[in-house]
């Protein structure tokens, strides 16, 4: 169901025109990084110590997806 989700976004995402997703990924979640890296998305940035959450610092890993072949000009 979660690539059929995606999917469905890029839909509307290129249709509206835009060019380029990003989202952010707690670096914890290997699941959800191994799910978007298996659907084309890569690793942007990675923000160190960006979340506090039950008394540990977590990173934020930021990727992105391009809707258009950027290398097609």
């Amino acid at each position: 169901i979660g690539q059929l989700l995606i999917e469905s976004f890029f839909q509307f995402a290129r249709a509206d025109d835009y060019k380029k997703v990003l989202i952010h990924v707690l670096s914890t979640n290997h699941t959800a990084i191994d799910f978007y890296k298996h659907l084309g998305f890569e690793l942007e940035a990675y923000l160190s110590n960006q979340f506090y959450i039950d008394d540990h610092y977590t990173d934020d890993c930021i990727f992105s997806y391009y809707l258009e072949d950027i290398h097609a000009r």
